[in-house]
């Protein structure tokens, strides 16, 4: 059974996960992701150097935001907004949902995902892929900016 970390035992496991760099192994593993990103598509979004797991796409004259996500696991999508606004999220996103959904070729209803102690995903999608192999970064990255590509259609 898993024990439930403090939060002291994580601040002093990331410290002791420091790479040369500064990051932590996952940190590296994210900055070489969205570096590579950024190599192959500059014009995305995404400031070279990012080490997070989600940066943002400000879609121009809305309130709207594009997150982009990695994990080892998957890649995903979907869109929120700037963090003031958090609480109408709802109401923002949503005239954009059926355009979106047509665009994917999914219901609308598909396209929220939201689980209990966690923000609502809105207009969600995401990639199955292993992450952890280099080898597989071209495709994830590809699936991103060709998802964002669709994402920002419907606001065209």
């Amino acid at each position: 059974m898993r024990q439930n970390m403090s939060n002291t035992d994580r601040i002093i496991r990331r410290k002791a996960q420091k790479t040369c760099r500064g990051l932590t192994e996952h940190g590296q593993f994210r900055h070489d992701f969205w570096a590579s990103y950024v190599d192959m598509y500059p014009d995305d979004g995404i400031v070279r150097g990012h080490a997070g797991y989600s940066p943002e796409y400000h879609v121009e004259d809305t309130r709207v935001r594009i997150r982009r996500y990695l994990t080892r696991k998957y890649v995903a999508m979907w869109m929120t907004t700037e963090r003031q606004a958090i609480e109408s999220t709802s109401e923002i996103v949503k005239p954009y949902w059926f355009s979106l959904a047509e665009e994917l070729g999914v219901v609308p209803e598909d396209l929220y995902n939201g689980s209990p102690g966690h923000q609502p995903r809105y207009a969600y999608t995401d990639l199955a892929i292993d992450t952890s192999d280099h080898g597989n970064w071209p495709k994830a990255i590809d699936w991103l900016h060709e998802s964002l590509t669709i994402y920002l259609s419907v606001f065209e």
